[in-house]
């Protein structure tokens, strides 16, 4: 089997696996009652929360969730009706991930006005528009770091330094297709109020993910209980899980932010291929403006769904768009807003890895690419 659909979901690694089941084994007291044991356990959420704080290098507090689902709704829904007596525009890049762009038309219903920066041909948002729409109503800004769909990297730390200049906007970041995958520091998030996470999308388990927030008293709470993480989210905390992302992030990052010269150079191998031997393919992923570790291409006049079953019968596994959104009809927002033609969004397919490949597994991965290719080119356009 060979797996590349790394952006939907990763493998947990091993270690992580041991260490959730160790705190669920020795460690089971519930951090927030008043007797030793679980004063032991809370010490396991300081040190990893020790840990998040160097990787991030920032001041941020955490609100530890179920995912980047819940934390971007969190952060959205919460800031937003916090901030609605000092403002109605919301400020947002248009190509997000389902879970930042329906919480934002859930504002819109209750009187938000939602104002779209506009994206180029790379599937990066424009600076000049964004500037274009800030104001002193704008009271929340959000954008992802890296889109889930084309790997496009987005101008974070230009809009960050951008909004010194309007105090009151509160600026969210979806970082679900960074952490763990690359050096943070080009992001420079010390200006950024908030920014979600998935342990799931770096080799952690699923169901635990985090918000890092500056100020909580920015947030509303959207859910109400015993306010075991202060007002802002209620539950008993998942203490093994939390425990567990921060291996996990730890080793992600060791290995993946190390060799990432390596994925560049697979990345540009794979590129340089596929325009030899199979011209018809449009590439949409550009190697200067998106991450190493996706790639999108289309085969225009033959559905994406066609390439990833042609696939499946190689063993290899690829998505069409995101595994959030392939199961909806609609055309992809990213690939959209990219100005491409509706065949080469429907003939779209993503490669996502989670390693460098071996050479015997490249050599599988373009020989089916190829042979696919083959029996398709005549109805290719």
């Amino acid at each position: 089997m060979i797996y590349l659909d790394a952006c939907a979901t990763t493998k947990p690694y091993e270690e992580v696996l041991r260490s959730f089941m160790t705190v669920n084994e020795q460690y089971y007291a519930n951090p927030n009652s008043p007797h030793k044991f679980a004063s032991t356990v809370q010490t396991l959420i300081e040190a990893s929360e020790e840990q998040f704080t160097s990787h991030f290098q920032t001041e941020h507090a955490y609100i530890y969730t179920s995912g980047a689902t819940e934390s971007n709704n969190i952060a959205l829904l919460g800031v937003a009706r916090r901030k609605k007596q000092f403002g109605q525009t919301i400020v947002a890049s248009p190509i997000e991930h389902p879970s930042i762009l329906n919480p934002l038309k859930q504002l819109e219903k209750e009187g938000f006005n939602i104002l779209w920066m506009n994206v180029d041909q790379y599937g990066c948002v424009d600076i000049d528009s964004f500037s274009n729409l800030m104001s002193t109503d704008v009271i929340l800004v959000t954008c992802m770091a890296i889109n889930n769909i084309v790997g496009s990297i987005q101008p974070i730390k230009a809009l960050g330094e951008m909004l010194q200049h309007y105090p009151k906007a509160h600026f969210h970041v979806d970082m679900t297709q960074a952490v763990g995958k690359m050096d943070l520091n080009m992001f420079e998030l010390s200006k950024v109020d908030s920014f979600s996470f998935s342990a799931h999308k770096f080799h952690g388990i699923k169901g635990i993910g985090g918000l890092a927030i500056m100020n909580d008293n920015q947030l509303q709470p959207i859910q109400y209980g015993g306010q075991q993480q202060t007002t802002i989210k209620s539950g008993t905390i998942n203490v093994p899980a939390i425990v567990s992302m921060a291996k996990a992030l730890n080793e992600s990052s060791k290995l993946k932010i190390n060799r990432y010269n390596e994925f560049i150079q697979q990345k540009d191998g794979i590129h340089r291929y596929i325009q030899k031997n199979m011209p018809k393919i449009k590439l949409n992923s550009d190697i200067e403006h998106t991450v190493p570790h996706v790639i999108n291409l289309s085969f225009k006049g033959v559905t994406g769904e066609v390439i990833v079953n042609a696939l499946n019968e190689y063993d290899i596994y690829v998505s069409t768009t995101s595994a959030c959104h392939s199961k909806h009809q609609s055309l992809n927002e990213t690939l959209s807003h990219m100005n491409m033609s509706v065949e080469e969004i429907k003939g779209s397919i993503r490669i996502s890895f989670d390693d460098i490949l071996s050479n015997e597994t490249l050599d599988e991965l373009l020989k089916a690419l190829r042979e696919i290719y083959k029996s398709v080119e005549e109805v290719m356009n």
